[in-house]
C-alpha cells in the first residue's frame, strides 16, 4: 500500500496536482485498483498482465477503448482517465450488442507477430494455446469431481478438427466478455476494458464474448452465431464447443449458480 501511494503521488506530481481523494475499488483477486482525485484510475497488477493491456491499447485507440495515460510494466501498474461509465451487468442493457461485438471482433488487426496465445507467453501454434486453456479447465473440473459429466473425446476431436482450418493471425482481446464492458453514462455507448491480449483467431474472441454471461446465452442463439459468421459450419461449431467448455468450467469456478444453465447449453451444442 505504501509503495502504491508513492507511485500515485509521483504521477500526480508530474501532473502538477496534489492528492485530494483516493478510494480503493473492488477488482480481481490479483490486482489493486484505485480511484484518484475522482479523475484517474490506477491499477496495480503483475507485469505480464500490464504488458498485455499496454500491447492491446497501443493498437486499439477509438472511443470504444480505454486510453492509457501512463504505464510501467516493470513496476506493474497502469493509469487511465477515470471513466464516466458503469459496469455492464445485463446484455439487454446494450442495444444490438451482438452486432457491435461481431463488428469489433471481425475487424481485429492482422499481425505478423510470431507465436500464438497470450502475448506475455506466446506458444508455437494456435492449437497449443487452445489445448493449454482446455487443460486448465479439465484440471479444475477434475478437482471439483465434475469431469465425468463431459466426454473428453469430443474435446480432443475438436482440437484436431480446428487444426485443419487456417486463419489470419490477429491481435484479439483474449478475455472478451460482458464482464469487460462498461456503458458510458453520457451516451450509453460501450467501452472495452481489461484485455488479456492474445494473438490468434478473431472467431475465438467473438464466440468467447457470446458465451461470457448467462444474459448473453439467453439473448443469442447458436443459429445467430452461424448466420453472422462467414466461416465453415464445422469450424464454427468446433470453436463453439471449445469455448463453451471453457466458459462452462469458469461458470462453475466463479458463479456456481450459472453452471447448470451453461451445462445445459453445452449439451444442446454437442447434440446439434
Amino acid at each position: 500500500m505504501n509503495n502504491d501511494m508513492e507511485i500515485i503521488n509521483k504521477f500526480l506530481k508530474s501532473k502538477n496536482e496534489n492528492m485530494e481523494s483516493i478510494k480503493e475499488l473492488s477488482g480481481g483477486t490479483n490486482n489493486r485498483i484505485y480511484s484518484v482525485n475522482d479523475k484517474y484510475f490506477v491499477k496495480f497488477k503483475d507485469s505480464s498482465s500490464i504488458m498485455e493491456e499496454k500491447y492491446f491499447f497501443s493498437i486499439y485507440q477509438s472511443n470504444l477503448y480505454s486510453k492509457i495515460l501512463y504505464c510501467n510494466i516493470e513496476k506493474g501498474y497502469i493509469i487511465y482517465n477515470l471513466l464516466d461509465a458503469k459496469d455492464a451487468e445485463d446484455a439487454n442493457e446494450i442495444e444490438n450488442i451482438i452486432d457491435i461485438v461481431y463488428n469489433e471482433s471481425v475487424n481485429r488487426k492482422v499481425t505478423l507477430e510470431k507465436g500464438y496465445g497470450y502475448v506475455s507467453g506466446l506458444r508455437p501454434t494456435w492449437t497449443d494455446f487452445l489445448k493449454s486453456e482446455l487443460d486448465d479447465s479439465i484440471e479444475y473440473l477434475k478437482s471439483e469431481s465434475m469431469i465425468s459429466k463431459f466426454d473428453l473425446n469430443i474435446i480432443n476431436s475438436s482440437l484436431k478438427t480446428i487444426e485443419k482450418y487456417p486463419f489470419e493471425k490477429r491481435v484479439i482481446h483474449g478475455d472478451f466478455g460482458l464482464h469487460n464492458i462498461m456503458i458510458s453514462n453520457t451516451n450509453k455507448s460501450i467501452i472495452i476494458i481489461d484485455p488479456s491480449t492474445v494473438i490468434g483467431d478473431y472467431l475465438y474472441d467473438f464466440i468467447f464474448f457470446c458465451f461470457s454471461d448467462v444474459t448473453l446465452l439467453k439473448l443469442i442463439s447458436f443459429k445467430k452465431i452461424f448466420d453472422l459468421v462467414n466461416e465453415d459450419y464445422e469450424k464454427v461449431k468446433t470453436m463453439m464447443i471449445i469455448v463453451l467448455f471453457i466458459r462452462t468450467q469458469r461458470a462453475l469456478k466463479y458463479s456456481k449458480s450459472d453452471f447448470p444453465y451453461y451445462y445445459k447449453k453445452y449439451e444442446e451444442l454437442i447434440n446439434l
